[in-house]
């Protein structure tokens, strides 16, 4: 919401940013949200989570993107901010950390993705199409989690369990995506002007 990912904050402009937050939002419920779904229900816990409140969701999306990319300054600066005097400043700006050991921490992802390229032949990747034809891997990262899928789920509710994969990059990153940056800047100062006309702005809108 506050575009306070590192990857973020290098967003080429205010226009890309709001594009990237609101992708990330379409998508929270295939990754995140869904972890943390089924990590607490499993345990019969409920979680809460009040940054997701619709009301909430609502108004830091309308908030014009310049305020969220501030790159010479703390992530989250806004929120953070809005909550001085309220919180003792040691808590208030201190570092943002990975939640315990954090899934997209680099060293974490090269040990299990080192142990996928030893465990899977190439031989055996190169299968992979006849192997598994629904959701077909396309790394042996993929492929050994698909083998470890396979071994414990049934084979007919594949379709339904594994879904097509999110892929996180961000719009900026792709080649076509530069080549409309004017178009997106055309948008979000039109949304401006809706905004300023109506005191609205969609969520599918730039702004």
């Amino acid at each position: 919401l506050f575009g306070s990912y590192a990857y973020m904050q290098r967003a080429p402009s205010a226009a890309y940013l709001h594009r990237e937050i609101l992708r990330r939002l379409r998508l929270l419920h295939h990754y995140d949200v869904l972890r943390c779904d089924r990590a607490t229900s499993c345990h019969g816990l409920e979680i809460r989570v009040p940054f997701l409140d619709k009301k909430f969701i609502d108004l830091v999306v309308r908030l014009p993107a310049t305020y969220k990319l501030m790159p010479d300054k703390m992530e989250k600066y806004m929120l953070r901010s809005a909550f001085e005097g309220w919180l003792p400043d040691e808590v208030l700006w201190r570092s943002k950390e990975g939640f315990s050991e954090a899934l997209g921490k680099i060293d974490l992802g090269d040990i299990v993705n080192e142990h996928a390229n030893e465990l899977i032949a190439d031989e055996q990747f190169a299968e992979r199409d006849l192997l598994f034809p629904q959701r077909t891997p396309e790394t042996k990262e993929e492929f050994w989690y698909r083998m470890l899928f396979e071994g414990i789920f049934q084979l007919h509710k594949i379709d339904s369990t594994v879904h097509t994969k999110v892929y996180r990059t961000a719009a900026w990153q792709n080649s076509e995506d530069k080549e409309n940056l004017p178009i997106l800047n055309t948008n979000r100062n039109a949304a401006r002007l809706r905004r300023r006309s109506t005191g609205s702005s969609t969520l599918l809108g730039v702004a």
